[in-house]
């Protein structure tokens, strides 16, 4: 009797591990293909945290600390060809016809054309995902023509939205365009999609530009489930306790909810006169002679306001 309890126990434990495993192998198995979080916070790359080495190089893209999820890059738009912000990724797996998924987190209140991502540029792009002026988001083939129409849902709120194209086949409807976790429009997208270069935000010789936020970007070549996508939206959810800095501290507990002096976001606190003072910083950064990386809710003359905040 012992013998057979202790079997299921095994057996219990292998099952429990199976499923863990497969809950999380959308964040680390091997149909990731890339994942930028936008978590630098300076510098001009941008890591690609699957190991896969799809880094990309920021241009003219700014690092802004009130992300979705910390970091995240701000893309200031452009008015004419080649003058926008973008993100260049030389290296990419080309996806083929196979299923894929794409999410992303975008904040904008823009109401231009601008492009979150290209695969391919020119006459050699294979998938475009679009925001159009009326902050509605679609899905393009390389000639720009819809192929998964535009959303119902608006996003050019000023509020971070979670954003996730499907592919789960070339048939009829078999694509899917998700906005904050639930499907809002269905289409039929059968490119092929062999380039091996991508861009977010535009392209150096583009003319529609993203203007806003973009953090937390994955691609798979895989079609997530719904449970899949529940899971990336809530892993770092904006909506729930509202956290306007992105510092790791709720607003409500916050000495100066503004500016970040947490454990997932800091700021220089330094000599006014230096050029650090104010400037972002993770844990151990210098910010110069006589100045700290803030990221404990310093409160120095204790008047309940964090250093960061007092003038």
């Amino acid at each position: 009797m012992k013998v057979l309890k202790s079997v299921r126990r095994s057996f219990l434990l292998v099952v429990i591990c199976f499923f863990a495993f497969a809950f999380n192998s959308n964040k680390s198995g091997k149909d990731l293909v890339s994942y930028w979080a936008f978590d630098e916070g300076a510098g001009s790359n941008a890591a690609d945290s699957s190991r896969n080495g799809h880094d990309g190089t920021i241009n003219g893209a700014t690092w802004v600390i009130n992300g979705e999820c910390g970091y995240a890059l701000e893309f200031g738009g452009g008015i004419d060809y080649g003058s926008g912000d973008y993100v260049a990724i030389t290296s990419i797996n080309a996806l083929g016809k196979s299923n894929f998924t794409i999410d992303f987190w975008i904040k904008t209140t823009r109401n231009n054309l601008g492009t979150i991502y290209h695969q391919g540029k020119g006459d050699n792009q294979n998938i475009i995902i679009y925001c159009n002026p009326e902050g509605k988001i679609y899905l393009a083939d390389g000639g720009g023509n819809t192929r998964a129409g535009v959303t119902d849902s608006v996003v050019n709120d000023g509020i971070w939205h979670h954003i996730a194209i499907i592919r789960e086949g070339i048939g009829i409807d078999q694509t899917k365009i998700y906005v904050d976790g639930e499907v809002d429009k269905r289409g039929t997208f059968i490119e092929d999609i062999i380039a091996t270069d991508a861009y977010m935000g535009g392209y150096d010789t583009y003319q529609h530009w993203f203007e806003g936020g973009i953090d937390e970007f994955h691609i798979y070549n895989r079609a997530l489930l719904y449970d899949e996508i529940q899971a990336d939206m809530n892993e770092c959810d904006p909506r729930g306790v509202e956290d306007s800095d992105g510092d790791g501290i709720p607003d409500s507990e916050d000495n100066c909810p503004n500016v970040a002096n947490g454990p997932d976001a800091g700021t220089c606190v330094a000599t006014k006169h230096s050029k650090k003072d104010g400037k972002p910083c993770k844990k151990n950064q210098s910010c110069g002679c006589m100045g700290f990386c803030s990221m404990d809710q310093e409160d120095t003359d204790e008047d309940g306001m964090g250093d960061v905040c007092d003038n």
